[in-house]
């Protein structure tokens, strides 16, 4: 064995079967009900993942003043390998479950965001130009500069070059009939057909490269007069919809933090903290305001509120981790109705 596989050796933890997984919960003073049962969650759904969920759950590592100890590699709290009391493997699985089914909940505002927002920039561009993708008289001169080093050439690429290549690529790897269709016909695609093989990522991207009144056109539909703050909410929301898409956590996330638009009565009804803003529950906030401009029957709240209404009773799980007001057991529904409101009030 060589040096470095010796020491990958010692660094790597060895491989367990899920009964011994099981036990190893209970010795570190996790409780269950059924160790039968928790051996059938591990197998499905995997330690490692659900570890995350556990994780907050574990006691931390204080030194002999009684102080925490924090780890020299994440510069955070160092964690124990002992569980506070009252962890349950049963309420760790309640919140696995509360995670996935908010990350559904949100992924289905964000298609309609998504969806919306596609159809707003289709025909405000078209109206312009039908082929409105390849001009570059649209967008703002400082991305039309070399900005981007390509990694398989020298030469360096603007924004709106390397854009133009994301956007051919997308479009070829389509296999809808119209997109079909185009190929065969050799005929360009419209902005209205093309525009459908985005991703989030993609559209989100060209909004950000255009130019600023191109941008505001855009904004005002959906009652945002300043468009940079829009251009800010898709670059997030897009990071939001990648996370939900790839199953990962979204309850105890620190994001970037987004910012509202001064003056606007839903926002100063809400009166955000900075937690809140970091946090999912910013998020939430957003996608109800967007969905408030784009169909202001929607019922997502209460599916919003219903599952997170839900989110279980374990240590060192606080509902300020989604950023709610960890003293107040249920979600505020009737306070982000009321702001709704105000939402679809104000001038648009």
């Amino acid at each position: 064995m060589t040096r470095r596989e010796e020491s990958r050796s010692h660094e790597t933890k060895p491989h367990k079967s899920y009964a011994e997984l099981s036990a190893l919960l209970r010795n570190r003073r996790m409780s269950m009900d059924d160790p039968a049962r928790v051996e059938r969650k591990l197998a499905q759904v995997g330690y490692y993942r659900l570890s995350g969920y556990w994780y907050p759950c574990r006691r931390h590592h204080l030194d002999n003043q009684g102080q925490r100890i924090v780890c020299s590699v994440m510069k955070a709290p160092l964690r124990a390998n002992e569980f506070m009391e009252g962890t349950s493997f049963e309420a760790v699985f309640d919140l696995y479950l509360m995670d996935k089914k908010l990350r559904l909940v949100l992924l289905d505002a964000l298609e309609r965001v998504e969806i919306h927002i596609r159809s707003v920039v289709a025909h405000e561009l078209s109206a312009l130009d039908p082929l409105a993708y390849q001009n570059s008289g649209y967008i703002d001169p400082k991305f039309l500069r070399g900005a981007l080093t390509s990694r398989t050439t020298n030469p360096a690429i603007s924004h709106w070059e390397n854009w133009c290549t994301k956007h051919k690529s997308v479009l070829a790897r389509s296999k809808e009939d119209w997109a079909l269709w185009h190929e065969r016909r050799k005929v360009p695609v419209p902005f209205w057909a093309a525009i459908e093989a985005w991703d989030f990522g993609v559209l989100s991207k060209y909004y950000s490269l255009l130019k600023g009144k191109l941008q505001g056109r855009i904004a005002r539909r959906l009652g945002i007069a300043d468009y940079t703050l829009l251009e800010g909410w898709l670059r997030e929301l897009n990071i939001m919809r990648n996370r939900c898409a790839h199953h990962a956590r979204v309850w105890n996330q620190t994001y970037a933090m987004f910012r509202d638009i001064p003056g606007e009565p839903y926002f100063r009804t809400l009166q955000l903290s900075e937690n809140a803003r970091t946090r999912t529950y910013g998020y939430i906030t957003v996608l109800w305001f967007l969905l408030q401009r784009i169909g202001p029957g929607s019922n997502w709240l209460d599916q919003v509120a219903d599952v997170i209404d839900h989110f279980p009773d374990l240590p060192g799980c606080s509902r300020s981790s989604l950023g709610l007001d960890p003293n107040v057991r249920r979600f505020p529904r009737e306070l982000l109705r009321r702001a709704g409101k105000a939402a679809i009030q104000a001038p648009n």
